[in-house]
Parts: C-alpha cells; sequence; structure tokens
C-alpha cells in the first residue's frame, strides 16, 4: 500500500471503483449461499475490506503524526510555531477530507455486504411455505397413520353450549377455591 495521502487517496478510489464494478453491486439482495459465485463475491468483499482497513490504518497513523507534530510545536520558538501550525492544519483538513471518504467507502461496503448475504424477501417467503407444507404433509401423515389407534384424535371435543367442558370444570374449580377462601377469612 502506499504511504502519502494522495496514494491513499487513490486507493480508496480505486476500492470504490471496485465496488461499484462488483457484481453484487447492482444485484438484487439475496444470493443462495450454496452457489459458487456467492463464495467468490463474498470473497472479493473481504479483500476490499481488508484493503480499506489498510488504508484506515494508515489515515490513523498520519492523523497520530499529526497529533505528534502539534505536541512537538508548541516547544518551538514563536515565529516556526505559527509556519508548523499552519502546515499542521493544512494536512488536517486534507487527511479529514480523505478520511470521510474512507467511511462513506466504509458505510457503503458494508451494505454491499449485507445485501450479498442477507436473502431476499420472496425467498423468506418461499422457505416459510416450504417449512408450513412440509408440515402439514408430515402432520397429516401421521394421523393418517395412527387413525385407528387414536380415535380420540378424530373425534369432536365435548362442550357444553359450544364451551369446551374441560375449561368448564376449571371455571368451577377456580370458583371453588375463591369461594372457600372467602368462607375462610370469616
Amino acid at each position: 500500500m502506499a504511504s502519502g495521502l494522495p496514494a491513499i487517496e487513490a486507493t480508496l478510489r480505486a476500492i470504490q471503483a471496485a465496488m461499484v464494478r462488483h457484481p453484487a453491486f447492482l444485484a438484487p439482495p439475496g444470493t443462495n449461499p450454496g452457489d459458487p459465485d456467492h463464495t467468490d463475491n463474498q470473497a472479493q468483499i473481504d479483500k476490499l475490506r481488508r484493503d480499506l482497513n489498510s488504508a484506515l490504518q494508515q489515515l490513523k497513523s498520519r492523523s497520530d503524526m499529526l497529533d505528534l507534530r502539534k505536541q512537538i510545536a508548541v516547544r518551538q520558538p514563536r515565529q516556526q510555531r505559527w509556519r508548523t501550525n499552519q502546515s499542521i492544519r493544512d494536512q488536517s483538513s486534507a487527511l479529514s477530507r480523505v478520511y470521510g471518504l474512507a467511511v462513506d467507502i466504509l458505510s457503503q461496503l458494508e451494505a454491499l455486504q449485507q445485501s450479498n448475504l442477507r436473502p431476499s424477501i420472496p425467498q423468506i417467503i418461499q422457505h416459510f411455505l416450504q417449512e408450513a407444507n412440509d408440515q402439514n404433509e408430515m402432520v397429516s401423515a401421521l394421523v393418517q397413520q395412527h387413525k385407528g389407534h387414536y380415535d380420540a384424535l378424530c373425534q369432536p371435543t365435548t362442550t357444553v353450549q359450544n364451551i369446551p367442558v374441560g375449561f368448564l370444570i376449571a371455571i368451577v374449580i377456580a370458583w371453588l377455591g375463591i369461594m372457600r377462601e372467602k368462607l375462610s377469612r370469616q
């Protein structure tokens, strides 16, 4: 990797151009993880991320160097201090501009990676419908298989005015418990 600020900016522009040329950039989200192209796309995105991390580390070291130069400038004579501080301000503004570019590229790269990893909504719906269909088939096969053995599965539940008997028994028991508690308080 290059070490000068223009070279770092050129590296960042190259990463941005590679992202735009990436097949997943304009593709709809939701590639199939079993597809060989998905693995290749993910490997290319990982390489771009490593290059971007390297450029960010270089920017961080340049920022640390400027901070050190600011600390040293305080100890210089007044005539030299103004010139040194002006140089540091110019370099800091250029560094912050390049750092802003790197942050923008990082957010674009993360969005690209997320869209490459995330399945599309039609794929999600299709997956859930397939799961529900498989479960329905399995349940109906089990019921058909054990139909003669468990007649209670096929018979309707006993109700009193469309209220299940078990629910009525639970209410009566709860009411009796409340009444017993009231009587014990008196």
